[in-house]
């Protein structure tokens, strides 16, 4: 063998050894990390059924007057809520619900946090939580109060003066979402079909977008089965 093709043997193994080499260094420093976080990331997940009582319930709706700190009226309600879960390994951080978007769009329209449920704030809502492996937790997406003790409680408000009761008066004519209540009534809709735009954000975690169908005829029935199948229908849509 040529002296010529010895030291074209020879270069050709140490550009195997470097290439071997940079290869392990990328691997070490960027794909062998990113595996692992894929392997070990947060994944947000979704769930409602509206057979689920966790998911869709009757309860009573305790107003406080802010004043005096008692409870001035307990209102039949209904709830529909949806579970934001976590099926990865690590802990989502810092999750919040914020709706986005609604068709048909009113006028007036905020996109605005909705609550987490179970907690107890002073403004109204909870916006952010610790979703730990596996665990779900319920937000509240909308509530929708029976129309005639609305209508009632409404003109109570107006008798003694308290401005809220143009907020119950409306209340009486349909539903509203369970974000933080705004000066104006971009909260409340009218009875009607409304197809709600959802993101769901975490600091650790891919967002994820869904889309739920409320319909709402505006009769009100006492009876979860009822209610459910003829007047107040809420579907989960992924994006």
């Amino acid at each position: 063998m040529s002296q010529t093709g010895i030291l074209k043997n020879d270069e050709f193994i140490e550009f195997l050894v470097a290439l071997y080499a940079s290869l392990a260094i990328i691997y070490s420093l960027v794909i062998k990390d990113d595996a692992s976080k894929y392997r070990n990331r947060p994944i947000i997940n979704t769930q409602f059924d509206q057979k689920v009582p966790d998911h869709f319930h009757l309860t009573n709706m305790n107003v406080t007057d802010l004043r005096s700190g008692n409870i001035i009226a307990s209102l039949p309600t209904f709830y529909a809520r949806l579970k934001i879960g976590n099926e990865g390994t690590e802990a989502l951080e810092n999750v919040e619900v914020i709706l986005e978007d609604v068709e048909p769009r009113p006028k007036k329209f905020m996109a605005l946090n909705l609550s987490w449920a179970g907690y107890q704030v002073q403004n109204d809502i909870k916006r952010e939580v610790r979703l730990s492996q596996g665990q779900y937790r319920p937000v509240d997406l909308i509530e929708v109060i029976d129309p005639k003790r609305a209508k009632d409680f409404a003109e109570f408000l107006r008798q003694i003066k308290n401005t809220d009761f143009e907020r119950y008066d409306a209340y009486s004519k349909g539903f509203r979402t369970c974000t933080i209540k705004p000066t104006s009534y971009s909260d409340i809709f009218d009875a009607g079909s409304y197809i709600f735009s959802i993101g769901i954000y975490a600091d650790n975690a891919e967002p994820r977008r869904i889309k739920v169908k409320v319909s709402y005829d505006g009769e009100w029935i006492d009876d979860d089965k009822i209610m459910r199948e003829r007047h107040l229908t809420v579907k989960l849509f992924d994006h």
